[in-house]
């Protein structure tokens, strides 16, 4: 069996999950809070990024039977719930209150909106250049045009 490399945070139960399973394994806990909060801001990438693959991976399984739509549903559904675990200790670690966080999520939907009406940005003059195209990855090419 070929050793993988991953230096990355784990979920508690993990190790005797590995244990149970005569897997062999080296793991350590972080040195200090500071490596604990980057190793959660990694995990969260982590986490967003397994979510973006399971959401499209259901919508470009829309057209399958009911039972392997809801199967890739399920997946966006352990997805997101891991995300949500991050977000949550995140919070935790940094010492934000839910309520702060869901004053300021109401603020930004006060000031900016929310995403109610399906508004795709499709280019504008920013002399300031304070957001690079791609700062969140390739964009969509199936976005549809809307005025």
């Amino acid at each position: 069996m070929a050793r993988v490399d991953y230096n990355k945070l784990i979920r508690d139960r993990i190790p005797n999950i590995l244990i149970a399973k005569g897997i062999d394994f080296k793991a350590r806990i972080c040195e200090d809070d500071e490596e604990y909060k980057f190793t959660l801001v990694e995990k969260l990438q982590e986490e967003a990024y397994e979510t973006k693959q399971a959401l499209l991976s259901y919508l470009e399984n829309l057209d399958n039977d009911k039972a392997a739509k809801e199967a890739y549903l399920q997946e966006v559904v352990k997805e997101l719930a891991d995300t949500e675990s991050i977000i949550i200790e995140l919070l935790k670690v940094f010492n934000i209150s839910r309520d702060t966080l869901n004053t300021e999520i109401n603020k930004k939907n006060k000031e900016n909106g929310g995403f109610d009406d399906k508004i795709i940005l499709e280019w504008a003059d920013d002399p300031e250049h304070k957001l690079p195209p791609d700062a969140y990855g390739p964009v969509n090419p199936t976005v549809k045009e809307c005025h």
